[in-house]
């Protein structure tokens, strides 16, 4: 079960007992309400290759290429 911890009165909120590499498409409506909500959202001790981080940030949209 997902639990949270508000970071500031303005915005944050720190997301507990969620790994990432187990955000689903099912599951992702949850993370993504709570960041229309906070703004901001911060996962502690997450253990995600490449594959997993880039899998998980395009649930939020396109990827942009900042390189060069």
């Amino acid at each position: 079960m997902v639990s949270t911890r508000v970071l500031h009165d303005d915005f944050g909120v720190e997301v507990e007992n969620l790994d990432l590499c187990d955000v689903t498409a099912a599951t992702f409506p949850e993370i993504r309400a709570l960041f229309e909500e906070y703004s901001l959202l911060l996962f502690r001790g997450q253990d995600l290759d490449e594959e997993a981080h880039r899998r998980v940030a395009e649930m939020f949209g396109p990827l942009e290429d900042l390189r060069g």
